[in-house]
């Protein structure tokens, strides 16, 4: 198992993503990020993918993400590069921003990412994939006319 954290970080004008995640293996991954500002890196400012990693049951990678900014990225505000027959991989991204990215939140088959109490603003593309909404998200002014999330209303009790 793999724990790790990243508080009060700004990254920011990389040639790549700004955070990657990216482990190899199997077994479990656990992240928090909690203020973290992600602007103008040229490709994603997060990016968790698990093309090298496979979890077993119960286990997986599982990022969370809370009061965060993900602004001006070349591609995506968060992304969840999640093939089929890899993962599990799960994203919750909290209280957070994205804004004037490419797109600003995408998951692959394999993954799931759920946004809540969060501002969409100002993206070509809102969300794609395996998409959730908490349902008490800010979103307005994206270029595709601010659809629904791709998996609706998820996982609020």
């Amino acid at each position: 198992m793999t724990d790790f954290a990243v508080t009060n970080t700004i990254v920011a004008d990389n040639q790549a993503s700004g955070i990657w995640i990216h482990p190899s293996g199997t077994g479990t991954v656990n992240a928090t990020l909690n203020r973290v500002e992600l602007y103008h890196n040229d490709i994603d400012g997060l990016a968790v993918e698990d093309t090298l990693f496979t979890g077993a049951l119960l286990s997986g990678m599982f990022v969370a993400v809370d009061e965060s900014v993900a602004a001006g990225n070349g591609s995506v505000g968060f992304e969840v590069v999640a093939p089929a027959s890899h993962g599990p991989a799960f994203l919750d991204v909290i209280r957070s921003v994205s804004a004037n990215n490419t797109k600003a939140f995408v998951s692959g088959v394999s993954g799931v990412l759920r946004v809540g109490q969060s501002e969409i603003f100002g993206n070509a593309v809102t969300w794609s994939g395996q998409v959730g909404s908490y349902g008490d998200n800010y979103v307005s002014e994206n270029l595709d006319s601010n659809p629904p999330a791709p998996l609706g209303v998820t996982g609020r009790i």
